[in-house]
């Protein structure tokens, strides 16, 4: 029988009532970067490693709020990480991915990933606690109703009253608009929800690719191929 351990860690202050964090604040405590000997341990526990994740996803995307949990089982220690809207997975998977400390093998499995990060003293090696980390991007209803808007306005001169009235967000997540297909529009399996879930996915509220000064500080080397 396995065993599962779950833990979350949440942005700092994202619960506390608003008189409170003005309490918490008049006494700041600097974030750990870099630079910092909180970021410069070589060992990482997996909840150390999804605090570091935190601090990777506040530097790069300040606005959005984040949820890491943590998990682990026989098939290893992971993190996963959850948030809506905000930036596209894409952009969130390209700081993310390179923290993993285990790629696909070749032949099944995984194989091992290094991390380091250079010193004076030469390459520093860094154990980082998760072999896997997925993410997972939901959606407002205040952003599905505003795609929704935006294609009723598309569309005005092809949607019937009957139709008009499934532009919807109940109706969308219902999949009502799964068989509506407009003529000349939709082509194969497309429909009114390909095109909503395919506006929502390309929806951010950010620009390029953001950086992070802690994820910058931390080098991959993964094994070679044969």
């Amino acid at each position: 029988m396995t065993s599962a351990q779950q833990h979350s860690t949440q942005t700092p202050n994202s619960n506390v009532p608003t008189h409170q964090k003005a309490r918490f604040n008049n006494h700041p405590k600097a974030p750990a970067t870099a630079t910092t000997p909180e970021a410069l341990k070589t060992v990482l526990t997996l909840v150390e490693t999804a605090q570091l994740v935190q601090q990777v996803l506040r530097e790069a995307f300040p606005a959005t709020g984040f949820y890491v949990k943590t998990q682990r089982d026989a098939n290893g220690a992971r993190l996963h990480v959850e948030w809506t809207d905000g930036p596209r997975e894409q952009q969130v998977n390209k700081l993310l991915l390179p923290l993993q400390s285990a790629t696909p093998g070749q032949s099944g499995g995984t194989s091992p990933v290094e991390h380091f990060r250079l010193t004076a003293q030469g390459p520093q090696r860094v154990r980082l606690g998760a072999g896997r980390i997925t993410v997972k991007r939901k959606f407002s209803d205040g952003l599905v109703g505003g795609v929704l808007q935006r294609l009723a306005h598309r569309h005005v001169g092809r949607l019937d009253p009957e139709t008009r009235k499934l532009l919807t967000v109940e109706s969308f997540k219902k999949g009502a608009l799964v068989a509506v297909a407009l003529y000349g529009v939709h082509f194969a399996s497309n429909s009114l929800h390909t095109d909503v879930e395919t506006a929502l996915h390309d929806h951010t509220d950010v620009q390029g690719y953001p950086r992070s000064a802690t994820a910058a500080g931390l080098f991959v080397r993964k094994p070679l191929k044969a």
